[in-house]
């Protein structure tokens, strides 16, 4: 490659650095520490909700006493330390370039996973107009577009949310279910379709599952979930 003084001027004044931490890397969106410290997610996983279980368990407890109408949901690691700094880094402090890293690794649970892999198409889980305004952009979209062009899978933006909700951050699991009841419709396109909803965090299933009912509403034949990270 020919050297290029304006490159190299702009990588001097601009160093690379990670993305979570602010040290330095050759390029990377993420370093190798940052990387290291992730809790990735590995079998035994419950068949539901895709978080860890003991050998002798298919489906957790969780699953068993609340159970969600979509069929199964797959994260990628756990929602602790420099995967919450990623997420929070990625939907409120602008660092829009963080959802190619989650979706490089959300595509290999798609590709894995013979459920997923065998979907039609993948479909962001939407903001409201609200929220969309104040952020400028939705990081699931953000995210569900690299997938797309990862996987060669369709992208269906056909989700749309009809009432402005709360955060759930610091919401209760049962206020969770409230917040969102009925918050979602779909549009016709998804009749007879096998889907996967995208979402940056899985804590009680409550947004993916509203989505899902909703899909289902308009004819959907299987819906999943695949998120980057899953709350404890």
């Amino acid at each position: 490659m020919r050297f290029n003084p304006l490159v190299w001027l702009y990588e001097f004044i601009f160093p690379s650095c990670c993305c979570i931490c602010g040290n330095p890397t050759d390029a990377e969106l993420i370093c190798s520490d940052c990387l290291n410290d992730i809790r990735f997610i590995y079998p035994p996983v419950c068949k539901k909700c895709g978080r860890p279980v003991n050998d002798t368990d298919e489906i957790c407890d969780t699953c068993k006493e609340n159970p969600l109408d979509i069929i199964a949901i797959r994260s990628v690691a756990m929602h602790t330390g420099v995967v919450r700094r990623l997420i929070h880094e990625l939907k409120y402090n602008n660092k829009r370039k963080l959802a190619q890293i989650c979706a490089e690794f959300m595509s290999r649970i798609l590709e894995e996973d013979a459920r997923l892999k065998a979907c039609d198409s993948i479909v962001p889980v939407p903001l409201s107009r609200t929220r969309l305004r104040e952020r400028g952009y939705n990081q699931a979209e953000l995210i569900a577009n690299h997938i797309a062009k990862i996987t060669e899978k369709n992208l269906l933006n056909v989700l749309k949310r009809i009432k402005h909700t709360q955060a759930q951050a610091n919401l209760s699991r049962k206020e969770r279910i409230e917040n969102v009841r009925e918050a979602f419709v779909a549009d016709n396109k998804v009749n007879g379709l096998r889907i996967i909803v995208i979402d940056d965090v899985f804590t009680t299933g409550s947004t993916l599952n509203e989505c899902a009912k909703a899909l289902y509403k308009k004819g959907a034949k299987e819906v999943y979930g695949l998120t980057f990270a899953s709350a404890i």
